[in-house]
């Protein structure tokens, strides 16, 4: 697992660490660098209009940034990974123990889903998009039941609560464009944000072309 980027998520640039922080960072890191966790992904074709509909499928996406993302695609991977329900219960342990334990549980979680999203389409030797979540730009996390649905998330233990959460908690859902000829959509989009008042722009920074 990538130290450095463990280290910017939890915000740290080319600040002193105290030993005792070094060592519970090492310690996460190497207890989730050992999580396999699960990936499903499955390709479509699309249609474009006022919305974009997955072909075959009862997936429609909606808004203005999915638009834009997938305005030079004619296909799209739908994804689900999840780290499974034992990271879950690792971090709901760890924040019995302190907010800093938990936190940095939780960072690195999230470090090994992207580790695994980028393991999962290295084998794609297309051209591809950032890639898109529920809830992301002004596309509605309410898709987040079919998404799952459409690619049988159940056969990685996934599941969508009433309120389009994830179960297990540590698990992400998106959208990859596909093309033959490289594209330019990279994206930031403030305004239309659902994430706007809680962001703190981990995920625009992560932009790929």
């Amino acid at each position: 697992m990538d130290r450095k980027e463990v280290l910017r998520y939890l915000g740290y640039e080319d600040q002193d660490i105290d030993d005792d922080l070094n060592q519970k960072i090492d310690d996460n890191i190497e207890v989730l660098s050992k999580i396999k966790g699960r990936t499903i992904y499955q390709v479509f074709d699309i249609a474009k209009g006022d919305m974009i509909s997955v072909e075959n499928t009862k997936l429609f996406l909606k808004g203005r940034s999915i638009q834009y993302i997938l305005s030079q695609s004619k296909q799209v991977i739908i994804f689900a990974v999840t780290l499974g329900s034992e990271v879950d219960q690792m971090i709901l342990k760890a924040s019995y123990l302190s907010k800093v334990d938990q936190m940095i549980l939780d960072v690195c979680a999230s470090v090994r889903i992207e580790e695994l999203l980028d393991e999962m389409v290295e084998g794609i030797d297309r051209h591809q998009t950032p890639r898109f979540s529920p809830g992301y730009g002004d596309l509605d996390l309410s898709i987040q039941k079919t998404l799952v649905e459409v690619i049988h998330g159940r056969r990685i233990g996934l599941t969508v609560t009433d309120s389009s959460l994830l179960i297990p908690k540590k698990s992400v859902t998106g959208i990859i464009g596909l093309s033959d000829s490289e594209m330019d959509v990279a994206y930031r989009f403030c305004d239309d944000c659902l994430k706007r008042t809680s962001c703190d722009f981990k995920i625009c920074s992560r932009e790929k072309s």
